[in-house]
């Protein structure tokens, strides 16, 4: 055992299932490690480490085992089933003590060939999508099977959202096809088929990648041997590097290779004398605007004028008293200051007539009307309101 292992990974290599089986396992509380219970993944266990599950004390296995069992119509492929209804591995336990897990599922309806073993890296390599392991099937209909459903299954097809596709097929007959898989959806045979009013009796699978379900009776299995193993592996790891994408190189990088490569070219040119002189005008760059300050800016010649006195001031400069002078008279009061006299310089003192009283026509001055008291005119206001 390596100096520490995750949790997923060492329960698969104990036997219990596969590493995203695990995963799940671990997450529902039911392993402990050295009396405590983990529900993270990825947790790591060491060397000397005492891993329950479900209670039971569990290690590592010391032999890997895969079998090739005949799963025989109407056996669920799970560990318990609330309907206590037969399960595919109550066919091994007979036999084999090694607590072993499925690879891959198999309808309850389906029969045909299944694997089961105590090795994940295995069980992952053989259902991973990537890597495209061939399974055959025999589908046998209660109606004639269509041409054009068998094409459109060839190409793509989409049932209820959901695209489906086979690698390849051939008729044995007008109610009998063997198809070839290369993914594992779930009841995707029979969802195609009643897709277009087929009736399906019996689907049957007769091939995993390399190993053919021949000689093998209903309900029975055998161990795979040694190098029917190693070629599962080989066919998992062949495809699976030939189905994962290159990395694209970046557009930076094809430019530079591009430059080199013209370079070179240049080179060879000018050696040959055959090299032209080529004028290229590059387009002027364009620059961003300026920001405007907001303020209206002065002209070379309104500057001058502006400032042709050189007493003058700036301008938004605090003025002095000489610049502007509001007092003509030393005497005078100044601006904005109360002054005893009206605007013609009669003391209202002196002439009670109002001077902005109307004139009539023969130059006789109407008697002045305002001449009431303020007070008074401040009671008839307040009595035309009441």
């Amino acid at each position: 055992m390596p100096d520490q292992l995750r949790l997923q990974v060492y329960l698969a290599k104990c036997g219990i299932a596969s590493r995203r089986k695990c995963e799940e396992i671990i997450s529902q509380g039911r392993v402990s490690v050295n009396g405590k219970v983990i529900i993270t993944p990825g947790s790591k266990v060491e060397e000397g480490d005492v891993v329950m599950y479900d209670g039971r004390k569990i290690g590592l296995a010391k032999e890997k085992i895969y079998i090739a069992l005949h799963k025989p119509s109407k056996f669920l492929c799970s560990t318990t089933d609330p309907d206590d209804r037969p399960l595919a591995i109550d066919l091994l336990t007979p036999v084999i003590k090694h607590r072993l897990f499925y690879v891959g599922r198999l309808d309850y309806l389906t029969s045909g060939l299944i694997f089961f073993t105590n090795d994940g890296d295995f069980s992952k390599k053989m259902t991973h999508p990537s890597t495209h392991i061939e399974k055959e099937y025999v589908v046998t209909t209660k109606d004639e099977i269509p041409m054009e459903l068998m094409e459109e299954f060839k190409k793509g097809i989409y049932v209820l959202g959901e695209r489906f596709k086979m690698k390849d097929y051939e008729f044995k007959g007008t109610r009998c096809v063997h198809i070839i898989l290369e993914e594992g959806k779930n009841r995707e045979l029979r969802k195609v088929f009643l897709s277009r009013n087929v009736s399906v009796k019996k689907v049957h699978r007769i091939r995993i990648g390399s190993v053919e379900l021949k000689g093998i009776h209903s309900g029975h299995f055998r161990k795979l041997t040694e190098r029917e193993v190693k070629s599962l592996i080989k066919d998992a790891d062949e495809k699976g590097e030939s189905n994962t994408p290159l990395k694209k190189k970046s557009i930076s990088h094809v430019k530079t290779v591009e430059k080199q490569l013209k370079s070179i070219q240049d080179k060879k040119d000018i050696e040959n004398g055959v090299k032209e002189e080529i004028i290229v005008k590059r387009a002027p760059k364009k620059r961003a605007p300026k920001k405007s300050s907001g303020k209206r800016s002065l002209d070379r010649a309104d500057s001058r004028d502006y400032r042709k006195d050189e007493n003058s001031k700036k301008p938004y400069q605090k003025r002095s008293s000489d610049s502007r002078s509001f007092n003509k008279d030393e005497n005078s009061k100044k601006p904005y200051q109360k002054r005893t006299s009206d605007s013609r310089g009669l003391n209202r003192r002196e002439d009670s007539k109002n001077p902005y009283t109307k004139k009539p026509r023969d130059g006789k001055t109407f008697k002045n009307s305002s001449s009431r008291d303020i007070s008074g005119k401040k009671d008839f206001k307040k009595k035309d309101r009441r």
